[in-house]
């Protein structure tokens, strides 16, 4: 396994799930050929963006799941709110560098590019990709990154907003 997905976000009007309605929640669209996420037989996945915000108790014997809402349940659907694609690197992973940049963004209109290496974020030493990516989702608020870049050292500012 291995390599990278290509996939489209959006957002939808709703999920029902059983009893349960879900509202304007983000989905992922791969733009796949091949593989198990191009089966025609598979209308999709729900992952754990949905998932979350259940307690699942998994009934193996009889192949079925339960969901009972927990305290995400209400919670808004966000997703990434810079524009920015990040890959963690190194032998430990605490190397976090910008893979890419969605165009028009607010992580492009910053001024940052692909190869660019995050030196700190709002002051601090950058956490780990997955709280990182969790700080990015929060549309109407602003994220200082201090980056590396051709050896120089510069600060920039994003200012989030919902990209679906």
């Amino acid at each position: 396994m291995g390599g990278s997905i290509q996939l489209e976000l959006l957002r939808i009007t709703s999920l029902d799930l059983g009893p349960f309605h879900l509202a304007a929640p983000v989905a992922a669209v791969p733009n796949s050929v091949l593989g198990a996420l191009a089966d025609n037989d598979i209308a999709g996945f729900i992952g754990a963006g949905i998932l979350s915000r259940f307690t699942v108790d998994w009934d193996y014997a009889h192949k079925t799941m339960a969901l009972t809402p927990n305290h995400h349940y209400g919670e808004p659907f966000e997703a990434d709110a810079s524009g920015l694609r990040l890959i963690a690197e190194g032998p430990d992973w605490k190397t976090i560098q910008v893979a890419a940049i969605s165009p028009g963004g607010p992580a492009a209109e910053a001024g940052l590019k692909a190869g660019d290496v995050l030196n700190s974020v709002d002051g601090k030493v950058p956490p780990p990709l997955f709280e990182l990516k969790k700080l990015l989702t929060h549309p109407g608020s602003s994220i200082s990154l201090t980056i590396v870049r051709s050896g120089k050292q510069s600060t920039m500012t994003i200012h989030l907003r919902r990209l679906v």
